[in-house]
């Protein structure tokens, strides 16, 4: 049997059979995927736990932000810096 780790989402803790060890986005990058990262505190408004989205130019760029186009359809700026926060995390291709 594989043994189950709990990892938290940004609202609750969850199990997940295998462990995902993704680095945080630390400054503004284009095209990256990304989701929910260590300092995530937007509730759902990435479409949920385990979503993700791909960063994109904001309408008005400020140093230790940046966009992301959630593919459930949202768009808003998150911190990749900006409050000593990490919004997001890259995912792994």
């Amino acid at each position: 049997q594989v043994p189950a780790w709990k990892v938290y989402s940004g609202s609750a803790w969850e199990e997940q059979e295998t462990l995902r060890v993704e680095a945080p986005l630390l400054k503004e990058e284009i095209g990256v995927r990304v989701r929910r990262g260590p300092s995530w505190k937007w509730g759902d408004q990435d479409g949920g736990p385990g979503s993700t989205g791909v960063t994109i130019p904001s309408s008005t760029p400020t140093v230790g932000w940046v966009g992301v186009q959630w593919d459930s359809g949202q768009a808003n700026r998150y911190r990749v810096g900006a409050q000593d926060a990490y919004d997001l995390s890259v995912v792994e291709q």
